[in-house]
This record gives structure tokens, sequence and C-alpha cells, in this order.
């Protein structure tokens, strides 16, 4: 017989127990690879070396005896999955993604499609092959033909017993006849309890369970049918379904494979959150480049404009001080903090939206942070002749001071600069068991019912309401910020307003305690 040279396999897989090598120096100086290549010889059981594709890369002589063909290099380069009647291949990408990340599968039944287009029911038992940087490299199976086993009843219930897979019978009334090991495990029913049950006990909604049975009816079989079922207890949990009417014991019944596919449905859930994820922090950046090319034109223009004035009259010769007052060049300033916190700004969402706002915490007096927010926007409370009121006592909060004073001067800019002047801005605090809550509140133009549902989001209706009429100016990021701040705090943030033109309230909640 003609045989194809094994690949270097893994020290970790090598069939030679190191303990029995260390004490035997004979099998030791022996070729592990032509230890192994015996052993495949002389075993009855197919073996096959597949890599993580599924392209054949080795198979054992007894592998092309099932095949019908006389060289097992006749089957290299091949697919697995071609291996495989094709009812059987998406089950079979299953269990291989299941030892790819499991490590082994054993004694999955498959209908095994021959070169010659007949079939051989075979069991099939795989592990995965890791290389010498214990990195994944290919899968190794053994495939056994049992198509003696289905010749009788007893050997038939010795394989419907070993199924990985959980298997029952039921007659044509849903009344549970029999099931194997692995479905009293996923079911969660004792082998004596499966004659006191009836299928409608298995399904979450008995409307899945008519739309099975009447698809089974109009069809002989159901193949990869996805529903919710219930184990015992009420536990829910994800299983795909094959079954088919056939004749057991002289009676037709129903005989249902279930696969539990819950960690599957898992990840498609999660999947769908990270692509509606993906797809919101990609709307978010394209609408932070649209704005921020709007935005951070506004600063940069009488910037720009200055420098070039200045430029040129250092090259005219001219007098600087005869070119350039001191509120030209506060304007410059000012301009250029501004651009500066929008870049700041930017970089908060960011940070935010990765997970990686660092906090700097320490006990602090709320009172002199507000205070300080208060200073830093007295200028824009006064040029628009809009009175602060603050209310705040002593408060001892465990918070990053300079993230909190952040948010405190992001809503009082905000309280000023969205309401009328001559109108006034509250703010208040007070303790309620291990929370502690602070609110500010204004006269302003408030927000519309459809503006909260999203207020806090970067870019919402009220922005974009502020920004058609041409009034108002900035990044659009303030409130989403200000929550991602006061979240990383272990805090709540909310605003209320009875409506247009009629002020607003922002109320947040944070730990008294070390969160």
């Amino acid at each position: 017989m003609k045989h194809e040279k094994l690949p270097q396999k893994p020290t970790e897989n090598h069939v030679i127990n190191e303990n029995f090598s260390e004490k035997s120096s004979s099998i030791a100086n022996l070729d592990i690879d032509a230890i192994f290549q015996a052993i495949v010889d002389i075993s009855p059981i197919a073996v096959l070396i597949s890599d993580l594709g599924g392209k054949l890369l080795y198979a054992s002589q007894q592998t092309a005896d099932q095949q019908h063909v006389q060289d097992p290099s006749e089957l290299l380069g091949m697919n697995v999955f071609s291996m495989l009647a094709p009812e059987e291949v998406e089950r079979a990408q299953y269990f291989t993604q299941k030892t790819l990340e499991e490590g082994i599968a054993r004694n999955i039944e498959y209908q095994i499609k021959r070169r010659d287009g007949t079939h051989f029911p075979g069991e099939l038992s795989a592990a995965l092959i890791k290389n010498t940087e214990g990195e994944p490299a290919a899968f190794i199976g053994v495939v056994e033909d049992i198509s003696k086993f289905k010749q009788s009843e007893e050997q038939f219930r010795f394989l419907f017993d070993n199924l990985s897979i959980a298997v029952c019978i039921c007659d044509l009334l849903g009344n549970l006849l029999v099931a194997n090991q692995t479905f009293h495990k996923v079911s969660g029913y004792a082998e004596e309890e499966i004659i006191q049950i009836n299928v409608t006990d298995l399904f979450m909604d008995i409307g899945e369970l008519q739309r099975l049975y009447h698809l089974m009816k109009n069809e002989g079989d159901v193949k990869n049918y996805p529903v919710e079922l219930k184990k015992k207890g009420g536990i829910r949990y994800w299983g795909r379904i094959d079954c088919k009417i056939m004749e057991y014991q002289g009676k037709k019944v129903v005989i249902s494979s279930v696969i539990d596919i819950s960690e599957q449905k898992k990840a498609e859930e999660a999947m769908q959150i990270l692509l509606a994820d993906t797809r919101k922090v990609s709307d978010m950046k394209t609408s932070i480049i649209t704005f921020a090319t709007h935005e951070l034109k506004t600063p940069l223009i009488p910037i720009i404009g200055w420098t070039e004035l200045i430029k040129r009259a250092l090259d005219n010769g001219q007098d600087l001080n005869e070119v350039v007052t001191a509120e030209n060049l506060d304007a410059i300033l000012r301009n250029a903090e501004r651009l500066h916190q929008m870049i700041n700004d930017f970089l908060d969402v960011g940070q935010i939206e990765s997970a990686r706002l660092d906090l700097d915490l320490e006990w602090t007096d709320l009172h002199e942070i507000v205070e300080h927010a208060s200073r830093a926007t007295a200028y824009q409370a006064e040029t628009s002749n809009i009175a602060f009121h603050d209310e705040i006592s002593e408060l001892i909060l465990f918070v990053d001071q300079s993230r909190i004073e952040q948010v405190f001067i992001n809503l009082f800019s905000n309280a000023i600069k969205y309401s009328p002047p001559n109108t006034e801005v509250w703010v208040r605090a007070w303790t309620d068991g291990d929370n502690a809550t602070i609110t500010v509140e204004d006269q302003g133009y408030g927000f519309t019912a459809e503006e909260l549902e999203d207020v806090m989001q970067p870019f919402s209706k009220s922005v974009l309401r502020s920004k058609s009429d041409h009034v108002f100016s900035g990044t659009g990021v303030g409130l989403y910020i200000c929550k991602g701040i006061v979240e990383r705090h272990g805090g709540t943030i909310t605003i209320t307003s009875p409506g247009e033109n009629q002020g607003s309230t922002v109320a947040i909640i944070l730990p008294l305690k070390n969160p």
C-alpha cells in the first residue's frame, strides 16, 4: 500500500506519553512519526488531517478504502465538506467551529459521501492541532464506518445514547417515548420523567410547534429549524431542530434532534448590536467631520486674518504698535482658545466612545467646583445680563474635580447661551441617601418633546434646529461629553423641559461614596 508522508506534528500531539518515554530509552529513541504511521496502518478507523479551511492534507489507506479509491493521494486537496452528504454540510461547519473553539469533538454521526456518489453512515471524532507557537494549525479526525451498527436495534440504541446531539422520539400526539442521554442533559429531564411529558412542555411558543408539525407533515421532514425551547423549570434556550416521521417498533413516530444554539444566538445578537454601534460611530464620525469643517473655520478666519495683517505690516516695515491693538490680540487669543476647546471636545468624544476616559478621583468640595465654573462663564453671563444664583453649600464628593468642573462649565455656558437676555439661572444641590443631586435650571428656550428624545446625543435635533437658524455656535457634542463624564463617575444626567421657550432643568445624580 502507498501512503503519503505525515506532516510534522507538534510535540503536544505526540501519541507517546512523555513519562513513558523517559522510563524506556529504547522507545524514546524511536521515530515518533514512524510509530504514529504504524498505529494508523493497523487501525481499522480512517484517519485524516485537514487545514483549518477543510483542505485535506493527509488521508490514511482506511480513508481511501471508505471512499472506494485505491490510493489515498487521490483524496488529497479535496475539501472535507465535499465528502459529506449535502444536507450534512451546515451541521459539519457548526461542529468544525465548535472544535476550533473547544479543541475536540467526539462521536458525531454524518452521512459520508463516497467518490462514486454512494453514502454510508460514519462517526467522526476530531481534535484541533496547534503549531509550536500554540496557534491553531489543522484538524485531525478519525472516521468510523458504522453501517454494521445500524443493522440491529441493540446497536442502534448504543449509538443513539452516545450521540453528542440531543435526540428524542415521540408519537404523533407529541408524547415522548424515548430520548438519548444528551437529550436528558440538555432538557434537564431525567430518564424516568420522559414518558410523563409532551413536546408541548418543551416549546416556549406552541404556535412554533404547530408550524413545525405542519412543515413536517407537508414536506416529510424538517431540517435546521431554529426555535426557542425551554428546559425543565422553564429555563429558556435556543435550539436548532431536525425532525422526521418514520417507523419505530412498528409505529409511526417523530424522531427529532436538537442542537443547543444559544451561544450562536447570543453571538448573532451581539454582532447585530456591534453592527448598530459601528454604524452609529460611523455616522457620528461623518457628522463630526461635517460639523468640524464648518465650526473650525469660524475661529480660524480671524486668526488667519490678523496673522496675515501682522505679516504684511512686518514686510512693509510698519510699527506693529500702530497696526495691532490689545483688543486685536485678545480677539486672536479668544479664537485660539475656542479652537483649542473644540479640538479637546472632539478628543473627549473619542475617549468616551472607546471607553478610555480616565479619571483622577479625589474628595472635593462641590461648592468649590461650582464657583470655578461660574467664574469661567461670568463674562458670558454679564454680556447677556443673565443673573446666576449659586444655592449650593459645602458638599464633599469623590470625583475628578477637573472633569466635573468641565461638566458644569458646559451646563452653565449652555444655560446662558440658550437663554434670552435678562433671565436667571439657578444651581442647587441636596443629598438623598447615598447620592447627591445637583440641578441647573434656566429660563431659556427649552426643548420640544421630540428634541428631548436625543438631546444627549451628538448633533441632536436641538443642535440642528439651532444651527439652521444661524443663532448659536458650538461643537454639538457638549451634552454628550457631560453624559459620558457623569456616567464614568457612576452617576446619571437627565434633562427636562416643559416645552419650547419654557426653560429647562438639568439634573445630575452622583454617588456620595467612592464608586
